[in-house]
């Protein structure tokens, strides 16, 4: 995973790296900013938007669809996107986002 973000930011490229929790996002922005520098990171959680512009972002995979779904242009800069827990894509619930959002990518 961070193998995947650092080239898309080598690459001069935007990198999304999507949890299913809120508190999950909030960690992975914690260690993606100690590796990368809080100036490369940021986070949108719904209630919390650090740094919107970053090159790399965390963010929930519902917010993920939404960015999608409006093509925003960190869409369609992206170079990678990291599904972490993407085994949430079997619950019955929740896998619907996941598959939106596999299907939606560029």
């Amino acid at each position: 995973a961070v193998y995947a973000v650092k080239r898309a930011l080598d690459e001069g490229r935007k990198a999304v790296y999507t949890t299913p929790l809120k508190a999950l996002s909030n960690q992975k922005y914690n260690d993606l900013s100690a590796l990368f520098g809080p100036g490369r990171v940021g986070l949108l959680t719904g209630d919390i938007t650090l740094n919107p512009s970053a090159p790399c972002v965390v963010c929930t995979t519902e917010i993920l669809r939404s960015l999608l779904y409006r093509c925003s242009p960190l869409c369609r800069e992206l170079g990678a996107c990291v599904f972490d827990e993407v085994h949430f894509i079997l619950d019955p619930e929740r896998g619907v986002v996941y598959e939106e959002v596999v299907m939606s990518l560029p």
